[in-house]
């Protein structure tokens, strides 16, 4: 009904215009609406999206607030791949907040939930990150090399596997391997 032709109408402009602030508005008024019904068909999708704009605002708390609300209603809902898109989300909120361990516990509890999901990739490198920011850069490579395992085909693949293998360089190039390093830039 209504609530899905707003919740369309913020996607549009969140992903086709890139313009945030219409994009908040619908996004919004869809929440209203589908509150107001009680629809939780739609809240998950409702507070990523919301969650997403505010990232993209630079409102971190905001973000991980309506990230937090979505994933409760995804584990009442039982939906495990949005339980999975939320936990993701709100780990690279703690990441670029400087809350490494909070963004470790996140993402090893996506391991947990579902250790053969399709966001492996997402997953490790993230972790990665979260290591490599604390200069445990022995993780970080062992983690980029996870998630270079798990990069699938075609040109997100090969988007995957570019990132993974700069990122490893880059962990081996802070060891001091410089020579590893060489050889993963080589390889790409």
């Amino acid at each position: 009904g209504l609530a899905l032709h707003l919740m369309r109408k913020g996607n549009y402009f969140l992903t086709i215009t890139g313009d945030y602030n219409m994009a908040d508005e619908f996004l919004l008024n869809s929440l209203e609406v589908a509150l107001t019904l009680d629809d939780k068909r739609l809240l998950p999708s409702l507070y990523n999206r919301l969650g997403g704009v505010n990232f993209g605002f630079g409102k971190f708390e905001e973000a991980i607030l309506y990230f937090d609300k979505g994933r409760k209603i995804a584990e009442e809902l039982g939906r495990k791949n949005e339980i999975l898109d939320f936990s993701i989300n709100l780990a690279v909120i703690e990441i670029k907040l400087q809350h490494y361990d909070i963004a470790k516990k996140e993402l090893l509890n996506c391991l947990k939930l579902d250790p053969d999901n399709d966001q492996l990739p997402k997953i490790y490198n993230n972790l990665g990150i979260s290591y490599a920011r604390i200069d445990k850069y022995d993780s970080a490579a062992y983690y980029y090399q996870k998630s270079l395992k798990y990069c699938g085909n075609g040109n997100s693949g090969d988007r995957c596997r570019a990132s993974a293998i700069n990122n490893i360089a880059v962990a081996e190039i802070n060891q001091g391997k410089d020579r590893e390093a060489l050889k993963s830039y080589e390889s790409l």
